[in-house]
């Protein structure tokens, strides 16, 4: 066919310029050429489906040296960063990327092998333990707070230690200057310098000093007691105003020297008594009023004269014959047991510390013991020791809460009495330290006295000496101190009575006084 058709049925007339190409609508159609650099793109919108257009995402966008290219959702340029900034993954920024210099924190666990140069300023290490300090010397500037546990060697200079120049014929006194004795000052002042003969004063040792010619320092008394259970008290007092007058108590719990004073008897309603116990303050004293199945609370109204005892009105029913009783530390409960074979301890909340009116319901263990005539509790409530007369032993309880008889976990350590005849014995006490026991006999009528080399361990128990009571009553069953022990009570049940005894002497050697 002619009239200009090409061979492939496209009339070549549609093509005009350089480039042309053809394309295809619904006829063959002319697809002019593009400008320089476009490229020929499809695009639906387009009545042929193509364009020319100028390419957006292939020419990487950098324009400076350094630059990098990147992508978020289109390819962009990444400027370089300043010198010495490092590029960091970061996903908070657009393209993920990051130019920022190095941090403390990119580098936690470097360790201290790679830094080979250089000098750490000390603010760099405000924690560095001291055994990583092996060489040098340290200003004292940097250890104004050294504990002087801490100094376990060498000499500390004088001038450290206060003003002026310290010899062999000075003395470094209280306002932290050094001083020469003077003779006819601050020694000669001193009532009863040297070794002091003291006696009994209403309860206490008094020694008297003269403190007019003391201006400065301060005075220590130290006095060497021959009781190998009491130390008695230190007093250090600065700058008293005109005279000073420094006591000690006196010596406690001295069973061997022991006298009878006085004594209360029991009333018609207070049959077969045993367990005593004593309200801290000594205003109210506690029975087992066996006879009668309860526990009955009197009062003294001379704390710890008990021959100024009342019984009152008030007491708690106990389901067996009561043989033995005690209080936790507040007297907030009252516990109590029975010698009987197979029975539980009993306790009772008071809502009024050491007041039986205030007592709750009763609350029994789950544990049994025989013939339990004799309790106490160490000072931490965590144990409850028991003397058990028919067993002829005292034992140690261990409790999972700490006054709570309801508690008991375990059986602790055990002190045998056999050695002391068949069910002799009666009573448990312990001092407050928990270094003494005492424990009655009613076949020989004496109250034996033990030590204990650790506080409230039995197993640490050992004989010490006994005292005689058959002169007041022959079947001793409960021994109680004061607890500063310069006072011994004693109930017996073959005259019903409570007995009274002074245990308590005067310090005896020497009182040290040292000024400065």
């Amino acid at each position: 066919m002619s009239g200009g058709m090409q061979s492939g049925g496209v009339s070549k007339e549609l093509l005009t310029t350089k480039g042309d190409t053809h394309g295809f609508s619904t006829l063959n159609q002319r697809v002019p050429i593009g400008a320089d650099t476009q490229v020929l793109t499809a695009d639906s919108s387009q009545a042929l489906g193509l364009k020319w257009a100028t390419p957006t995402d292939i020419a990487p966008p950098t324009s400076v040296k350094g630059d990098l290219s990147g992508f978020s959702t289109l390819q962009a340029r990444i400027p370089v960063g300043a010198n010495g900034t490092l590029l960091f993954a970061d996903s908070t920024q657009a393209l993920g990327l990051l130019y920022r210099v190095i941090a403390d924190s990119d580098i936690p666990n470097l360790p201290a092998s790679k830094i080979t140069s250089g000098t750490f300023d000390t603010a760099r290490i405000p924690n560095l333990a001291a055994s990583k300090i092996t060489s040098g010397t340290f200003d004292t500037a940097r250890i104004p707070n050294l504990d002087t546990s801490k100094i376990t060697s060498g000499i500390m200079n004088v001038a450290r230690l206060g003003s002026g120049t310290g010899s062999s014929s000075n003395y470094l006194r209280g306002d932290g200057s050094w001083q020469v004795i003077v003779a006819g000052s601050e020694y000669s002042s001193l009532t009863g310098v040297g070794t002091v003969t003291p006696t009994i004063q209403t309860g206490e040792v008094k020694v008297v000093i003269d403190m007019t010619k003391i201006n400065a320092g301060s005075v220590n008394l130290v006095v060497d007691g021959t009781d190998n259970y009491y130390t008695g008290n230190v007093t250090r007092v600065v700058n008293p105003s005109s005279s000073l007058a420094i006591k000690t108590d006196n010596q406690g719990f001295l069973l061997g020297s022991a006298s009878y004073t006085t004594q209360a008897a029991l009333t018609i309603y207070q049959t077969s008594t045993n367990g005593l116990f004593f309200s801290p303050d000594g205003s109210k004293v506690f029975v087992c009023n066996t006879g009668n199945y309860r526990i009955d609370e009197c009062t003294l109204s001379t704390p710890w004269d008990i021959s100024t005892y009342f019984m009152t009105a008030t007491n708690v029913a106990a389901t067996n014959q009561p043989f033995a009783l005690t209080f936790n530390a507040d007297g907030t409960k009252v516990y109590y047991a029975t010698n009987a074979s197979s029975t539980p301890f009993n306790q009772r909340t008071l809502s009024t510390p050491y007041s039986l009116s205030s007592a709750g319901s009763q609350t029994t263990s789950s544990t049994y013991y025989n013939n339990v005539e004799g309790m106490q509790w160490n000072s931490s409530g965590t144990k409850l020791i028991i003397m058990q007369s028919g067993a002829q032993k005292v034992l140690e309880l261990n409790m999972a809460t700490a006054y709570d008889i309801t508690s008991t976990s375990t059986e602790g350590s055990s002190f045998s009495l056999s050695s002391f005849g068949a069910n002799y014995s009666r009573g448990l006490f312990f001092n407050p330290a928990g270094t003494l026991a005492y424990i009655c006999d009613i076949n020989l009528a004496v109250i034996r006295e033990f030590t204990l080399s650790s506080a409230f361990d039995v197993s640490t128990m050992a004989y010490s000496q006994q005292f005689a009571v058959g002169s007041q009553d022959g079947t001793p069953r409960q021994a109680v101190f004061k607890p500063n022990g310069t006072k011994m009570y004693m109930i017996g049940d073959a005259n019903n009575k409570i007995y009274q005894y002074s245990t308590e002497a005067a310090y005896s050697g020497t009182g040290r006084f040292a000024v400065g």
